[in-house]
Parts: C-alpha cells; sequence; structure tokens
C-alpha cells in the first residue's frame, strides 16, 4: 500500500505529498545508560548552579555593595534565561541534534561564567553570568532530557532516575 497521499490542484495535476521523514533510532543497551549518566550530570549540574545561587548572593552583595533587589536580578536572570530559551533550543535541536546544541551550550556557560569573575559592576553580571550563563545552561537542560527519549529500553526509568530523587541526594552532598 502506498504511503503517499494524492492531491489534485486546480489544473487537476496530481500532486503528491512528500515521505513522512523517519524518527532517528538510537541504540539501546550500554550507550543509553551512558546518556542517561552524562544527561543526570547535566542536571546535577545546571540545577546545582541555579539553585546554590544563594551562597553566590551574599558575596555579590558584599563584594558589589548594591541593593538587595539588584543583586537578586543575577541568579533570577539565570533561572528566568535557561527556561526561557526552550522553544528556541528545542528547534535547534530538531535542526542540529542534541549533542552538537550540548555541546555548544556547555561551551557558551565555561566562558559565560569565566567571564562573569572579570565583571567590574552588577549590571555586566546580570548579563554575562545570568543571560549568557542562563542561555548556555539552556542549551544544555533541553536536549539532557530529550536525549533520554530516544533510547525506548526502559525509558521511564531513565526519566525517573534522571529528574527525581537521586539527582538531589547527590545535590546534598555537595
Amino acid at each position: 500500500m502506498d504511503d503517499k497521499i494524492d492531491l489534485k490542484n486546480k489544473d487537476d495535476k496530481v500532486l503528491h505529498s512528500p515521505e513522512p521523514e523517519a524518527v532517528p533510532v538510537a541504540p539501546d543497551g550500554g550507550y543509553g545508560w551512558v546518556v542517561l549518566c552524562a544527561s543526570f550530570a547535566i542536571n546535577v549540574l545546571v540545577d546545582g548552579v541555579c539553585f546554590s545561587f544563594g551562597i553566590f548572593y551574599l558575596e555579590f552583595l558584599d563584594y558589589f555593595g548594591e541593593s538587595k533587589q539588584r543583586t537578586s536580578w543575577v541568579g533570577s536572570v539565570l533561572n528566568g534565561m535557561y527556561l526561557s530559551v526552550g522553544p528556541i533550543v528545542s528547534a535547534l535541536a530538531n535542526k542540529y541534534g542534541c549533542r552538537k546544541v550540548s555541546i555548544a551550550g556547555s561551551i557558551l556557560a565555561t566562558l559565560a561564567f569565566s567571564l562573569s569573575i572579570l565583571s567590574p559592576n552588577i549590571d555586566i553580571l546580570i548579563l554575562v553570568y545570568g543571560g549568557l550563563g542562563g542561555i548556555g545552561f539552556g542549551l544544555m537542560y533541553l536536549p539532557a532530557i530529550v536525549m533520554v527519549g530516544f533510547f525506548t529500553h526502559l525509558v521511564h526509568v531513565f526519566i525517573c532516575i534522571q529528574v527525581t530523587g537521586l539527582s538531589f541526594f547527590f545535590r546534598s552532598l555537595i
């Protein structure tokens, strides 16, 4: 049976719909556990940095001498950016693949956090640490969640391990 749908235009010419795109198939087995561990590490890193901002907050207050409201923008922009870039990141992951997008995000986040050391004032820190670091984390976070779904064998177990209690356990050790 032919999967093509025949459509007729106004000139009674038969048009064929394009072939449906194949969903990429990833290998199951040992490689799936490697992807799960990498995804788990990304979740621990991203959430660990974002949720431990309170420790840095006190230091930023002392160092920059700004108000509490202004200083809190640094962590707020970081959290807001990494979650807000999701639609853009999903389009990039569909076009370029999860691996390339995650690597680009890790490079951007590393550069952003390294450059934030040189911030002369809180405005630059908000832009570099919060803005660029948040975009880098967003480029890492969404593909890390999506990658696990490609491995069909035990996918529910993978996702549970990836985003639930075990990460909180390891965060408490750090």
